[in-house]
């Protein structure tokens, strides 16, 4: 399963970006000089997709999407932070949804 999100990931990003998993089920993804925008057009690309990959014997995939962009003098570890709440906030909300961190 893991290895097939990780596919639809790499296919779906810049060769400048960074794809890393991160912790059990979770990836991270680094998008240099990319507005927000963009991002979220990137991330639903992603989301739909993660929704038509088929995995046997589990069926279809479903991914949720946090989003933040870099504050000016943000740490790294904050941005993370808050990218991480908005990915809760999407499966809190029903999963299969991308959430930007305010």
């Amino acid at each position: 399963m893991l290895a097939g999100v990780a596919k639809v990931l790499r296919t779906q990003v810049r060769t400048n970006d960074i794809v890393a998993r991160w912790g059990g089920e979770e990836f991270l993804i680094i998008l240099l000089n990319c507005s927000l925008g963009s991002a979220q057009g990137l991330a639903e690309r992603i989301r739909a997709g993660v929704s038509c990959f088929e995995l046997a014997p589990v069926g279809g995939l479903t991914i949720s999407l946090g989003l933040a962009e870099m504050k000016p003098g943000e740490s790294l570890s904050k941005l993370i932070e808050r990218a991480d709440r908005a990915l809760y906030e999407a499966k809190n909300a029903g999963r299969n949804r991308v959430r930007i961190a305010a």
